[in-house]
């Protein structure tokens, strides 16, 4: 991903006259390649992670544009992205809360059906 957002970062590696296609192999509308490569991460991140709000990817994009020269910054945003994720996952547990009792009633159901499954006292 740094290599990606360096190269349309320098106008050495990719030629900013020159627009990227997308994915119909159509060279894209934005106004510069950057602003492209920042919508298409933002794009497919939201849809790849879709507990993440548009306003945090946003400006996980921005922060990876600005610190594509920095490995160790570049590095610490995306370990801020995932432990972010990691936190949401955490602290949604209770979200299933309700689905994974329904499984173990089935299970439990499941059990009193046959004979010798279930448990003696």
């Amino acid at each position: 991903m740094q290599k990606l957002i360096q190269a349309v970062e320098l106008p050495n590696i990719i030629d900013p006259a020159q627009p990227l296609l997308d994915e119909q192999k159509q060279p894209h509308s934005m106004p510069s390649n950057k602003i492209f490569v920042q919508n298409l991460l933002a794009s497919l991140l939201l849809k790849m992670f879709p507990n993440l709000n548009r306003v945090q990817v946003e400006t996980f994009v921005l922060k990876l544009f600005n610190t594509s020269g920095q490995w160790s910054d570049f590095k610490g945003n995306l370990r801020d992205l995932l432990v972010s994720m990691k936190q949401f996952a955490s602290l949604n547990d209770a979200l299933y809360a309700e689905e994974r009792n329904q499984q173990i009633q089935v299970e439990q159901q499941r059990r009193q059906a046959i004979p010798g499954m279930q448990r003696t006292q």
